[in-house]
């Protein structure tokens, strides 16, 4: 990444942490003859408003290569917090952003790490008060949005930038 584009993206965002989303897509009219379609991994710097790299993902294969890669690309003299769907709730990940990128993340976490998920679930998120909460209407529904924040140990079995805690959220 080009010095500009660093000190651009650090200067967008006085906490010191630099947001960024990572993710796949796949290109709208790209498919070739007897070929699959076009799929590729962004991180998007989504204050700064900037792409800050991409790559294609390998046929055979799926994005967390592709997203493991980019965040070895990105500088580490900049403090970032990843936030990544569900496909990449990985250890090794986790392990990549907070030990080698000194940084954090928001991670999904689902059925796909089952054992995080139980661990996650059996917290007391009932004794948990609501950080915020949002409603919305559309599509013929109400829905009402809770978050919840807790700092659990590092019982959960995942890397956190804390050695002894890590904050999660229920939303």
């Amino acid at each position: 990444m080009g010095s500009y584009f660093t000190a651009h993206v650090a200067s967008s965002d006085p906490s010191g942490l630099v947001p960024i989303a990572l993710d796949g897509k796949m290109l709208r009219g790209a498919l070739r003859a007897k070929a699959t379609a076009t799929h590729l991994v962004s991180v998007f710097a989504y204050r700064a408003r900037l792409v800050l790299g991409q790559l294609a993902v390998a046929e055979k294969s799926n994005e967390i290569p592709c997203v493991r890669a980019l965040l070895t690309l990105l500088p580490g003299s900049l403090r970032w917090l990843v936030t990544v769907d569900a496909m990449h709730t990985q250890v090794v990940t986790a392990k990549l952003i907070c030990a080698t990128l000194k940084s954090h993340y928001l991670m999904i976490v689902k059925s796909n790490q089952a054992k995080i998920l139980a661990r996650i679930t059996a917290l007391p998120w009932a004794e948990v008060p609501a950080a915020a909460t949002d409603d919305s209407r559309g599509h013929g529904r109400v829905e009402t949005r809770t978050l919840q924040i807790i700092t659990a140990a590092r019982g959960i079995g995942f890397p956190t930038q804390n050695k002894s805690s890590g904050s999660l959220v229920n939303a």
